[in-house]
């Protein structure tokens, strides 16, 4: 059958009318000042140049700026030739009134008037040649000038003869000058450093219409009736000639490879090889956005990127990368014409396939794209029909549908047959058709559900497949796995999944899948584990065991939309068509790289049940507009850097004139009022400008890199701290890749005055000033302070000597005179006692001797404080301990006395102090006697930066220290004296004991 096929194919070819078909690629364009331009230059520093007659272009990939007379410093507007760009960048051109040259790096323009020999200003018919070294060659008027770029002089001046010929080009033949000129009909050179000597003239028969003398020294000539010729510089001998395209050959320019692109007649561009005489490529160049075809174009211009520019007669620049397309698109076609809506891809030979089509019915095509054969009318009367699927029959025959009618195409005989039916079937709606391993033909028929089709001598009769009444309401795409399992779209609410019967025959139901958008395409996961589904919502993946249904969520979430076809290539990767364009996943990085129609893609919107791919690992995708044809080891990105442009720098949030070009600006030191800071920036690949991408980071103040969302960048720092920041921009090409190293721009936001080091040194050195004077000033007044202090120390000490000897002075008089004569009292108290008469006098003079007693021993008590000699905790603790022995003996109360210390003579206790110590104590004693009913005293005297004295009252009753406040003075007298000497009274009751604790501060005296 094999056989039969490929004779049957053979034949039909060999009868079929190969149609030709203009091809399109998509291509940009930018708005100039004016839609006549012929020339272009792309300089050194990315920027491109473009001509007018109504001044001078500059496109920096993303915007144009116009330079006119009325505005810049011009001399006439109207250019026609090429741009020249010396050795620090400086570009060169004329108009027809002067030599201009443009300085980037100032955004100047500034010209020059030739001179010539007779010392005239020449204002007119300025045209430049060439730039060789340093020496650029122009005309001027009617003389020839060879000016020095570099140090701004006419190096020599040639007369020349222009009434009869057109000067083109200068040609740089060892190191000799050669002027090209077209004189019509004949061709001339000139020897321009031999007083412009003609070498030779060369006559070609035709009419010319375009001539390009390349960098590798040819001179190419278009004719008007499409010959491409190509001349001998030496000596103008014909080296080439081919009839080519028989158009008209409107520009011709030197490509990669010794090849040419030609633009002809009206709107078509040729890649041509002249080594093989071979044309490898033409098409036409269409807007993306719009598919309208850019009609009238100039001469091209090809620039060291091998990006394409020219103009079009009235409609602006145009341009586009060939390396950028990177999907063949075949049945691509303009606004003017219909487009090939594709909705099936049925594979016939190796290298033919058959194409059903919405509305330009069945096109074969071969692998190049080329229609070999179209079928546009049906049987019945019906033009440009659409069909929506088809399926092959066998060898030679394919099913096909339209308007709820079913067809065959026979490529035997190159008809289509009609097919009749019953009237039951007439009202089925096809949606899709596909043929079984088993051969059974299946359909899609909406509201009735899975039908399948049996075909009898061009008769077709329909069934219900599958049982799926009351499981479906409606029918959409169903699907085959690899294990004949079917999924279908039921009503695009969920999937319903069929499994064959034992015997291949049939499908029955199995389960229910809950996913909404239907089944678009099947793809088997590696591990064969599970299957990847696509459809309205986007990637899903279904395990064969569990049933478990997963979306498949990339990072930037692209694949959530309509998802047409899912195909693997050899490396793992899946290529979707998609409502994006083609997508690239990477299911291990889950990353997606979206291509669009300036990569060739046929448009946004693909369709249903268009994929294909061959054994050999190409696909095919149809859409809206064609189909693209690729295979996914040839689609390759550039990795070529996108160097970012720097468009505009504003400071607070204006202009600043400071700075000329913010693209040749790597370093900005501002103040700090100036501490807000944008910049406007985009990256340049001028093989689609609206796909870069820029991030940026300020180091310090950006943890990450952020990432704008269009081709222009945007940052804007407000408030700056005063220091050294560094901006990182980086740039992404057209097809995603960065830059790896960053464009580094550096901040320096210099401190206020007040934060700089001289200023910062400065107050310093005053603050230590400042600070030594206060030193030096609070010494002086500390030492001031001491002197006072001594001086009133001595005042003090001077003082207490003078009570110090008037207390001594007094203890002394009271002792001599005071206590001689109590002393005599007592004595005579005494001596009379023993002389009394009777009783009564006898208590009389008791009384007296009793008080005059007293009076000693009190008298004795003031003296023994006042006196300064008895000023220690020695002689206080000395003294207590002779006042409780005598005190009470005299009441015979047992006591114990414990003072075990040492060095109490160096420890100073004033008058006053050891006064109210001792009252105290005697009160304490006198309690005891009284009132305690002890058995026994014992005192213990103890000191450790403090003196306490503990008296225990052994046996003895005790009471409530606070009852005996409230009842008596004596307890609150003495916590009044203990108060203040500086010191407490506790008392504490056990059961032993009354336990009283006396406590004084004490402190060494100094020096000891």
């Amino acid at each position: 059958m094999k056989f039969l096929y490929t004779i049957a194919f053979l034949i039909l070819c060999s009868v079929a009318i190969v149609t030709g078909q203009a091809k399109y690629k998509c291509c940009s364009s930018i708005n100039v000042s004016q839609n006549t331009n012929y020339c272009f230059y792309k300089s050194s520093h990315h920027q491109v140049f473009i001509s007018s007659w109504d001044g001078l272009n500059i496109f920096d990939g993303q915007e144009t700026r116009t330079y006119r007379p009325l505005t810049h410093h011009m001399a006439g507007n109207r250019m026609e030739d090429t741009f020249y760009e010396d050795t620090s960048g400086i570009v060169w051109f004329t108009t027809s009134e002067a030599l201009h040259y443009y300085n980037p790096k100032t955004d100047s323009l500034d010209y020059i008037f030739m001179v010539n020999a007779s010392g005239d200003t020449l204002r007119s018919n300025h045209s430049a040649f060439q730039l060789s070294g340093n020496d650029l060659y122009l005309r001027a008027e009617n003389d020839i000038f060879i000016y020095d770029v570099v140090k701004r002089t006419i190096k020599k001046t040639i007369p020349f003869d222009f009434s009869k010929t057109t000067p083109i080009d200068v040609f740089q033949d060892l190191n000799t000058p050669l002027l090209f000129c077209i004189n019509s009909p004949n061709y001339e050179m000139y020897a321009i450093e031999d007083s412009c000597h003609r070498k030779w003239v060369s006559r070609i028969e035709g009419e010319l219409s375009s001539v390009y003398c390349s960098d590798s020294k040819k001179i190419w000539l278009g004719m008007a009736d499409g010959k491409l010729i190509q001349l001998d510089p030496q000596n103008g001998h014909v080296l080439f000639q081919s009839p080519l395209v028989g158009i008209k050959v409107n520009g011709i320019v030197e490509s990669t490879g010794n090849r040419l692109l030609l633009n002809v007649h009206p709107n078509e561009i040729i890649e041509y090889d002249p080594t093989r005489d071979v044309i490898l490529d033409r098409f036409v160049p269409m807007l993306g956005e719009t598919k309208e075809a850019v009609n009238y174009l100039l001469p091209p211009f090809m620039d060291r990127d091998s990006t394409i520019w020219f103009g079009g007669a009235s409609q602006g620049v145009f341009f586009f990368n060939p390396r950028k397309q990177k999907f063949q698109h075949f049945l691509n076609t303009g606004s003017d014409q219909k487009p090939f809506n594709i909705s099936s891809i049925l594979p016939l030979t190796e290298h033919t396939y058959l194409i059903i089509t919405r509305r330009q019915g069945i096109v074969m095509i071969n692998e190049k794209g080329d229609i070999l054969r179209q079928w546009l009318d049906l049987p019945d009367g019906v033009r440009n029909f659409t069909s929506t699927d088809a399926a092959q029959i066998d060898d030679h025959q394919f099913l096909f549908n339209s308007n709820s009618q079913l067809y065959v195409l026979d490529l035997k005989s190159g008809k289509i047959k009609k097919l009749q039916t019953k009237p039951s079937n007439t009202n089925l709606v096809f949606d899709q058709i596909e043929k079984f391993e088993n051969g059974k033909i299946i359909a899609s028929c909406g509201d009735s559900l899975l039908q399948e089709i049996q075909l009898s001598n061009y008769a077709y009769t329909c069934r219900p497949y599958g049982n799926l009444k009351g499981r479906a309401t409606r029918t959409n795409d169903f699907k085959l796995d690899q294990a004949g399992n079917l999924y279908v779209s039921n009503d695009d609410a969920s999937v319903l999944v069929l499994s064959p019967s034992a015997d291949d025959q049939q499908h029955r139901f199995s389960y229910e899948l809950s996913i909404k958008g239907g089944v678009r395409s099947l793809l088997e996961d590696q591990a064969k584990s599970g299957i990847y589904l696509t459809n309205t919502f986007g990637l899903f993946h279904i395990r064969h065991d569990t049933k478990e249904v997963t979306q498949i969520v990339d990072k930037e979430n692209i694949l959530a939309q309509t998802i047409y076809a899912a195909i693997a290539d050899t490396a793992g990767n899946f290529w979707l068509s998609s409502n994006k364009g083609i997508l690239k996943y990477n299911p291990k990085a889950k990353s997606v790289k979206v291509y669009s129609r300036m990569d060739g893609v046929q448009a946004d919107e693909f369709n249903s049940n268009a994929y294909h791919q061959t054994a050999d690992g190409h696909i095919f995708f149809g859409g809206i507009n064609g189909i693209n044809y690729f295979h996914p080891d040839e689609v390759v990105s550039s990795t070529k850097e996108a160097p970012v442009y720097i468009r505009s720098v504003k400071i607070n949030d204006e202009l600043d004139s400071t700075i000329l070009v913010p693209e040749f600006k790597d370093t900005y030191e501002l103040t700090y009022k100036q501490n807000t800071i944008s910049f406007d920036f985009h990256a340049i690949d001028y093989s689609d400008p609206d796909a870069t991408r820029v991030k940026y980071q300020l180091v310090g103040v950006d943890p990450e890199y952020i990432e704008s969302q269009s081709a222009k960048g945007f940052a804007r720092y407000a408030n700056l701290r005063h220091g050294t920041y560094t901006l990182l921009l980086l740039g992404a090409n057209a097809d995603g890749h960065w830059n790896e190293t960053p464009r580094a721009i550096e901040i320096i936001i210099h401190p206020p005055y007040y934060l700089t080091w001289w200023f910062i040194t400065l107050c310093v050195l005053l603050a230590i000033g400042i600070i030594y004077g206060l030193v030096r000033l609070y010494y002086q007044r500390q030492l001031e302070k001491r002197n006072q202090i001594v001086r009133e120390q001595a005042l003090i000490i001077e003082k207490q000597k003078a009570v110090e000897y008037e207390r001594n002075r007094i203890a002394s008089e009271m002792h001599d005179d005071l206590g001689s004569g109590l002393t005599t009292i007592r004595y005579l108290s005494d001596k009379a006692l023993k002389q009394a008469r009777d009783s009564a006098e006898t208590e009389q003079i008791k009384r007296i001797s009793e008080h005059s007693k007293r009076l000693v021993r009190n008298m004795s008590e003031i003296i023994w404080a006042m006196n300064s000699r008895f000023d220690s905790a020695e002689n206080l603790v000395g003294y207590l301990r002779r006042y409780a022995s005598e005190y009470l003996e005299e009441y015979q109360l047992p006591l114990k006395f414990v003072s075990g210390l040492e060095h109490l003579d160096q420890v100073s206790m004033g008058g006053e102090k050891r006064r109210n110590v001792f009252l105290v104590f005697k009160e304490m004693l006198h309690n005891a006697v009284k009132y305690s009913g002890a058995e026994r005293l014992e005192i213990e005297i103890t000191t450790n930066h403090q003196l306490g004295i503990h008296i225990a009252e052994i046996g003895g009753k005790g009471f409530d220290p606070e009852l005996a406040l409230e009842k008596g003075n004596g307890i609150f007298n003495c916590r009044k004296r203990m108060h203040s000497a500086g010191g407490e009274l506790t008392f504490e009751k056990t059961a032993e004991a009354m336990h009283i604790h006396i406590i004084v501060p004490i402190k060494p005296e100094a020096g000891g």
